[in-house]
């Protein structure tokens, strides 16, 4: 009886130790960054820079109902609206840096926010440590056609940097 007893402790030990081996094996897996998730997250960075352009030009601001690509666009040519924070420049500037402020700013996400119509800077900003020189996860470009006015658009665009 008592060898009985003791094949019996040996074969639980033996289940035991195999249990605990595979808990240790499926844990380290799970913890494992598989490289299957690195071009989802590279994708989802690119969809997140070009969709926040799109939506951010077609934002209603506070002058006159218009948007901010209409803003932009006034902006870059003329400067002849007169708005609520000045002219629309002015204006555009305001809004931009709200939309960043309540958004990728809350998301913690490292990014360089920059608008430019020919060598003029029509926006600029950025979190601490990401601008046009750091290695990039995603950028998102938008042109802004201000055409029969002017045969160069404005340039929008958007990096988010690796943190």
């Amino acid at each position: 009886m008592k060898k009985a007893q003791m094949e019996m402790m040996g074969l639980t030990v033996i289940v035991v130790l195999v249990a605990i081996g595979m808990l240790f094996f499926i844990s380290f897996k799970m913890n494992e960054k598989t490289t299957q998730e690195e071009p989802k997250q590279e994708y989802t960075d690119k969809q997140l820079s070009n969709n926040y352009i799109q939506a951010a030009l077609k934002t209603t601001t506070s002058c006159k109902g218009l948007n901010l690509q209409e803003l932009l666009q006034d902006c870059a040519l003329r400067q002849e609206l007169v708005c609520p924070s000045g002219n629309s420049c002015a204006e555009a500037n305001n809004t931009l840096h709200n939309l960043t402020n309540r958004s990728l700013d809350v998301w913690k996400t490292a990014y360089y926010f920059k608008i430019q119509h020919r060598t003029r800077l029509l926006f600029n900003e950025s979190t601490k440590g990401c601008d046009e020189f750091k290695p990039a996860e995603a950028t998102g470009f938008q042109p802004i056609s201000i055409y029969p006015d002017d045969t160069r658009p404005i340039m929008v665009t958007l990096r988010i940097c690796k943190q």
